[in-house]
Parts: C-alpha cells; sequence; structure tokens
C-alpha cells in the first residue's frame, strides 16, 4: 500500500503499536468475557449504546444478549452470553434483525484512536486551570467532560513520544525536498 503525508501528519506523536492493538477486542465463540468490562471497553473507544443497532460504532444490551455493528465489519455481530460464556456469535441483518449466519469469531474494532478515560479528562481540565472560564473553539466549557478537540491535548497530560512510522517500521520513505522537511520537522517536534 501507499501513503502520501503531509510532513505534519509524520510530526504527530502517536502511542506505540502495542497501544493501538489493545483497542481492538477479539472475541471468540466459548471465550470468557466480563459483560460490564465489554460495555465499558466499547464506550471507552467510541461506541454508543442504541436500540436496535443499525449502523458501525452501535451497541445494545437485551439480558445476556449483546448486538454490536463494528466498523469495516460485514454486518453486526449479536453475541449470545450464557454466564459470562460467549455461547454462539451470529451475523444479522440490521434492516431485519433476524440471523444470516454463525460465526466463530468477531474483531470490534475502535472509533477512536484514543479511549476515553475519566481520569485523562480530569487530569486535561486541572492543567487548564480548574478556576478559570476554559473555553475550546467550539464554545464547550471544559468541565471534566469530553468536549471536541480533547485528545489533541494529550500531550499536556502525557508524553506522546512515538510517531507513524513507528506504527510501520517497514516503511521506505521517498522525501521531496528533504532539507527543507528537516527544517520544518524540527519545528514540529517540539
Amino acid at each position: 500500500s501507499l501513503a502520501v503525508l503531509p510532513v505534519e501528519a509524520l510530526a504527530s506523536r502517536t502511542e506505540p503499536p502495542e497501544f493501538y492493538k489493545a483497542l481492538v477486542r477479539q472475541i471468540r465463540r466459548h471465550d470468557e468475557i466480563e459483560l460490564q468490562e465489554l460495555l465499558a471497553h466499547l464506550e471507552a473507544v467510541g461506541y454508543t449504546r442504541h436500540d436496535p443497532v443499525e449502523m458501525a460504532g452501535q451497541y445494545s444490551v437485551r439480558g445476556g444478549i449483546v448486538d454490536v455493528c463494528s466498523p469495516e465489519a460485514r454486518r453486526p455481530v449479536r453475541m449470545e452470553l450464557v454466564g459470562d460464556e460467549v455461547e454462539s456469535l451470529r451475523e444479522f441483518d440490521p434492516e431485519t434483525q433476524r440471523s444470516t449466519g454463525t460465526v466463530e469469531r468477531t474483531a470490534l474494532l475502535p472509533l477512536t484512536e484514543f479511549p476515553l478515560r475519566q481520569d485523562v479528562l480530569d487530569e486535561i481540565h486541572a492543567r487548564l486551570g480548574r478556576d478559570s472560564e476554559v473555553h475550546v473553539s467550539s464554545g464547550i466549557h471544559v468541565s471534566g467532560e469530553p468536549f471536541p478537540g480533547w485528545e489533541f491535548l494529550l500531550p499536556v497530560v502525557q508524553p506522546l513520544e512515538h510517531t507513524l512510522l513507528d506504527l510501520s517500521p517497514q516503511a521506505i520513505l521517498y522525501l521531496e525536498e528533504p532539507a527543507e522537511l528537516e527544517r520544518e520537522m524540527e519545528r514540529l517536534w517540539v
């Protein structure tokens, strides 16, 4: 595959590759999962609760049945839990809500690069100043709650020391005007 990037994207700081792998939840038939932990994970990586599930990024819960639609999945998946065991995994049609076939495993992909964590939001708020009126460009008051663009403030509370090249260690780079790019990287990588 080929990626063309502006130098600003290449200079963006990221988490290490293992961090992003942990955002994906692999579920297989007969796995033992803790329902509340799974639901907390889905919320943290950008899923929203919606009944019935109709599109990517939604999930619903009815007793021991969890419906979830992962981005890039062919169809949503219905997990039937007996206790903490995944007894069955079935794809279903979101229009009819009827099963279309069984699957042995599914991958629940994240909808965000950074999971939503209350401790991080609280730290961002503390660093911006508890007593001051801090507003983001959308006019939303920052009060420990998520707001548009909160993830851009992550470097304020936790160091991000990796780049996109760490995510693609075998990448081959073609640089146009390398001296100018080097100056720009020095400026951006503060």
